[in-house]
C-alpha cells in the first residue's frame, strides 16, 4: 500500500525571515496530514469528540534537508512506522517533498492516544484500531515495545532561579 499523501501550496504566511518555508510550517503541514488521514477515512472531529480522544505527541524528531522557496508546492506523506500491541502508542513517519519531488524534510513522531476526560493514555475503540491497522506502513514498521515509547533519556529540570 502506498503512503497517504497531502498536498499544500506554500503561502506567504508559511515563510520565515529567510524567505523560505519556516520550520513551524513543516510541522504544521505534517500535523494537518496526520489529522486529514483520519478525517478522510471517516474518523472526523465529531468522532474524536464522541470518543473523547485525541493524539498527543510525546516525541518528535524532524530533519530539514532542503529549503523550500515561496510559491512552491509541498507534498507530505504519512506512514505507520510502528505501534504498540495495544495500539495506545504509535510511530508516525512523514516525508516532506518539494514541487520537484525531492525530499526536503523527514519526521518521526511518537504519539499516544489521550482520554480527554481523564487526561491519561487511552485504550482505543475498535474502529480506531482498525483504521490504524489499515494505515500505510513504512519499510521500518514494527511492533513497539515499552522502551520504544519513552525511549528518550530526559535531562532533569532544574529550578529556575530569578
Amino acid at each position: 500500500m502506498s503512503a497517504y499523501i497531502k498536498t499544500f501550496d506554500v503561502r506567504w504566511s508559511d515563510l520565515d525571515a529567510n524567505r523560505h518555508l519556516a520550520n513551524t510550517s513543516y510541522v504544521s503541514y505534517m500535523v494537518h496530514t496526520r489529522m486529514s488521514y483520519f478525517s478522510d477515512h471517516g474518523f472526523t472531529q465529531k468522532e474524536f469528540a464522541k470518543y473523547q480522544l485525541g493524539p498527543a505527541v510525546i516525541h518528535e524528531e524532524t530533519f530539514y534537508l532542503q529549503e523550500i522557496p515561496p510559491n512552491d508546492t509541498v507534498r507530505v506523506n504519512m506512514e505507520l512506522g510502528g505501534r504498540s500491541a495495544d495500539h495506545r502508542f504509535q510511530l508516525w513517519e512523514h516525508g516532506l517533498f518539494n514541487g520537484q519531488g525531492q525530499m526536503a524534510g523527514y519526521c518521526k513522531a511518537t504519539v499516544c492516544w489521550m482520554d480527554l476526560g481523564t487526561r491519561k493514555v487511552a485504550h482505543l475503540p475498535q474502529v480506531l484500531k482498525d483504521l490504524t491497522d489499515r494505515m500505510p506502513k513504512s519499510e521500518h514498521y514494527r511492533i513497539l515495545e515499552k522502551e520504544d515509547t519513552w525511549k528518550q533519556k530526559l535531562v532533569p529540570l532544574r529550578k529556575l532561579e530569578i
